[in-house]
Formats: C-alpha cells, sequence, structure tokens
C-alpha cells in the first residue's frame, strides 16, 4: 500500500543517516588511533617512554576495535622496542609475536611490513644480547627483500660490521652503510639515512675509535 511504501522510504532514510553517522564515526576513531599511534612515536623519539606505553597502548586498544591492522601493527612493533628497551625480551616478543600474527592473517598491507617486523624483532632480540639471533632472524628477510634501503638492512649490516675482525671486510659494511644512508637521503627518508649514518660511524668505531666518534658525534643534533 502507499502507506507500507512510505514507511519502508523512512525507514530506508533513517538507515542511510545512522550509516553514514556510523561512517563518520568510523573514521574519526581511525584518525584518533593515528593520532594515538603518532604521540606514542613521538614520545618514544624523545625518551618519554612511559608516556609513549600509554599513547601505543590506547593506539593498540582502538585499532583492534576498528579492525585497522596497520595501526595496530605499528603500534605493537615499536611498544616491542619499547619493552626491550626495559629490559622485559619477554615482553617484547609477545608484542612481535602478536604483530607476526596480525601479518599472517593478513591484516596488514604494508608492502613494507615483513621488513618493518625483523627491524624490530632485531633490536629486541639484540637488546636482550643475543646479537646472533638478530643477525640470523633478519639475514634471510633481507635478502628476500627489494634492494631499496630499510631499517632491517641497515641493522643487519652494522651487527655484521660489530663482530667483523676483518678491516678489510669491516670498510666494505661500512661503506655499504654509508651508500645505504645516501640512497635514503635522496629519497627524503631522513630517519632511515640518519640511522645508516650512525651505523656506519659505530663500525667505523671498530678499526679506528677517533674517527667514529668524530662521524657520530657531527651526526648528532
Amino acid at each position: 500500500s502507499a502507506e507500507d511504501l512510505s514507511q519502508w522510504n523512512a525507514a530506508q532514510s533513517q538507515w542511510q543517516l545512522l550509516n553514514g553517522s556510523l561512517q563518520r564515526s568510523s573514521s574519526m576513531s581511525a584518525d584518533l588511533a593515528t593520532s594515538w599511534l603518532g604521540l606514542g612515536r613521538d614520545a618514544y623519539e624523545l625518551g618519554d617512554l612511559e608516556r609513549a606505553r600509554t599513547s601505543l597502548q590506547r593506539a593498540i586498544r582502538l585499532s583492534a576495535s576498528l579492525h585497522r591492522g596497520d595501526i595496530q601493527f605499528a603500534a605493537l612493533l615499536l611498544e616491542a622496542r619499547l619493552y626491550a628497551e626495559r629490559g622485559d625480551a619477554t615482553g617484547a616478543r609477545r608484542l612481535i609475536e602478536a604483530a607476526q600474527k596480525l601479518l599472517d592473517d593478513g591484516a596488514v598491507h604494508s608492502s613494507d611490513a615483513a621488513l618493518s617486523l625483523a627491524a624490530a624483532a632485531g633490536h629486541v632480540e639484540l637488546a636482550a644480547n643475543a646479537p646472533q639471533d638478530a643477525i640470523a632472524l633478519l639475514q634471510p628477510l633481507v635478502a628476500r627483500s627489494s634492494p631499496k634501503p630499510s631499517e632491517a638492512q641497515a641493522l643487519l649490516l652494522s651487527l655484521q660490521a660489530r663482530d667483523n675482525k676483518d678491516p678489510a671486510q669491516l670498510d666494505r659494511l661500512r661503506d655499504q652503510l654509508d651508500v645505504a644512508g645516501k640512497v635514503a637521503d635522496a629519497a627524503a627518508t631522513r630517519l632511515l639515512s640518519l640511522r645508516f649514518r650512525l651505523y656506519a660511524a659505530d663500525a667505523q668505531c671498530r678499526n679506528n675509535p677517533t674517527l667514529g666518534r668524530q662521524r657520530y658525534e657531527a651526526l648528532m643534533p
């Protein structure tokens, strides 16, 4: 009847309004999760680990409720580094495992996700004083990855340089870090470029401590 059709149209209009409102709310919540992640990252870089932890946990909870795997994944990896720096290797590895599960479940869509996971896991093992475990974890992933610079590649080269007693091979590894830093700089990834250069300075310290310290100090703000 005309009355039924009118009621149906009214119900449809209400549903469309509600659906639009929910979509806007979801979008705002996703922006909020991204903001918490950004705040956590900034606090971590500034050394405020407690504020970083609180912000990252909020990002993880909110992104999980929204099924935003990329945000949750990034927050888990950063919180794993934070736990490792506090000496909690068990907690850090648990967070790495949670990030690995998101990746395995197809919830993370970044093309560099596997390398990001490897870099974070490598840092966790390094903080746990297990550099050989970090090398074993990083080596196969870096070998299969694209040649573009990544933090996982920088960390692997740095670890190989750290344990190398052959000056010629050490120079080659340091030069690789320098070249990768220039490539990263050309790609405008300045933070990654700085990390490559700091790792290169650290490698230089192995066979020329004075020059290595000069290079390191020149890079620090």
